[in-house]
């Protein structure tokens, strides 16, 4: 089988699951040594349809058995999380920015002194 054709199927399952947790993983999981059990060398992304039904279709099948509470709860929390990483990242961000100028600042404002000696001849 092509590894195209699979990575293709199995992504085009977690793009229309909405959530990815660890359930959603270890289904994904399953489904990737069912479709390698499936498999031969020259299997393509048609037969995998075929014989396994469109991912929409199979994504919205397991999606089913969440109600829709626990569904809206676990995007708002992929969401929040989400959020919180690119705060996370933008203060991150902002230090490295303040710290950069305030090195620059040292070095600009430090006195560079010449001695001159003077001797009489």
């Amino acid at each position: 089988m092509k590894m195209n054709a699979k990575r293709k199927y199995i992504n085009q399952i977690k793009h229309h699951l909405l959530y990815v947790g660890s359930k959603e993983k270890k289904f994904l999981k399953t489904l990737s040594i069912e479709i390698e059990h499936f498999s031969t060398d020259k299997t393509t992304y048609h037969d995998l349809v075929q014989n396994f039904g469109e991912p929409e279709v199979l994504a919205n099948y397991y999606l089913e058995e969440y109600d829709e509470v626990t569904l809206r709860r676990k995007i708002k929390q992929k969401k929040m999380i989400n959020v919180m990483i690119v705060i996370i990242l933008i203060a991150v961000f902002i230090i490295l920015i303040l710290y950069f100028m305030n090195y620059i600042n040292a070095n600009d404002s430090f006195i560079n002194r010449e001695f001159e000696i003077i001797t009489e001849n």
